[in-house]
């Protein structure tokens, strides 16, 4: 059929893209949003174009080519979006949402589907096209079914409610659609079993829902008032307990404790009773390159007296003679001038 050929076509032109700048800019100059965008628009239930389609915009806007120094990706994100991809992608994510739960060649489009919006959303301004148009409902729509329990569906649209909360002005759309119950739901299900678990899946899944949280926490204090009210801080303290490790659950995690406690210094006691400053310090020896900065942040607003243990930082620092040292040279001379 013609939609099959067409979706053909846009099948070869992603493989054509990925990794390869130059294809990407040549398809970017014929226009190539605007046909997808009326191709998404006329064949909405055709699961073979809507894949392609994804596959291909996420080609587009991903700077993956390693021969170049420079990449075209933001840019074609947003000419991408001002043609309508955004919307014909968010429109067609809503219409696999509300089947996911009875439809398997649903739920394998679901995941594609916020891939793609992420990469498109690449700024402020499309976040806010996404979150105005019921975009973030519709997300966490997908969380709260069904969509919560398959790794390739829960860690995107957990990324695409991460890239979203970048936006400070969406941060309490997604707190008051119930997005802090949705990231504990993707913690809670997904962290089973999982105390050997180094990657994978399910650990994606998990690391990306934290991620959802330190997001939605950073200079938001009224952000972590609601997230500690609905047992966010518990559910962090848990996982790092249950996933141990799992470097990217871990570094997210002591991020997200930090934000915890930055602006809202209640949470300390709470938060410390529940076994964080353990917790940390052992996220900090397991891995201490994912760890060691972001541990060490966490525990000293925590007030924990060793916080620095282990940290052994390497940035260089211009001194009163403009000389650039590094912190240990800096001690130094200041134990020789004494």
């Amino acid at each position: 059929s013609d939609v099959a050929a067409v979706a053909g076509a846009v099948s070869a032109a992603a493989a054509a893209c990925t990794k390869h700048e130059g294809n990407k800019a040549a398809f970017m100059k014929l226009d190539v949003g605007s046909k997808l965008v009326e191709a998404l628009f006329s064949n909405p239930e055709s699961l073979p174009l809507v894949h392609a389609s994804c596959s291909l915009l996420r080609a587009l806007c991903t700077a993956d080519d390693p021969n170049e120094p420079a990449s075209g990706a933001f840019r074609n994100a947003q000419a991408l979006a001002k043609a309508g991809a955004a919307d014909a992608l968010l429109g067609t994510l809503k219409n696999v949402t509300s089947k996911v739960d009875d439809d398997s060649a649903a739920m394998g489009l679901a995941g594609p589907l916020c891939i793609a919006l992420k990469t498109v959303a690449a700024n402020e301004e499309v976040c806010k096209q996404v979150a105005e148009s019921d975009g973030v409902g519709a997300i966490i729509a997908l969380l709260d079914g069904a969509g919560a329990t398959v790794p390739s569906v829960a860690r995107p649209a957990c990324a695409l409610l991460r890239q979203l909360a970048g936006s400070d002005t969406i941060k309490p759309l997604i707190i008051s659609a119930n997005g802090l119950q949705a990231s504990m739901r993707i913690m809670d299900v997904h962290s089973q079993g999982q105390a050997s678990a180094v990657k994978g899946a399910a650990a994606g899944a998990v690391e990306q829902s934290l991620g959802l949280l330190t997001a939605l926490s950073l200079r938001n204090p009224d952000g972590v008032a609601a997230a500690a009210e609905a047992g966010c801080l518990e559910a962090t303290l848990q996982v790092m307990e249950s996933m141990p490790l799992c470097p990217g659950v871990q570094r997210q995690a002591c991020m997200f404790l930090r934000n915890a406690v930055v602006r809202n210094q209640e949470n300390i006691p709470r938060i410390l009773q529940g076994g964080a400053e353990a917790l940390v310090q052992a996220a900090k020896r397991n891995h201490p390159r994912d760890c060691v900065d972001v541990g060490s942040a966490a525990l000293r607003d925590l007030g924990c007296d060793n916080y620095n243990e282990g940290y052994n930082p390497s940035t260089v620092i211009m001194g009163a003679d403009g000389v650039m040292r590094t912190p240990e040279e800096l001690d130094e001379e200041y134990a020789n001038a004494q």
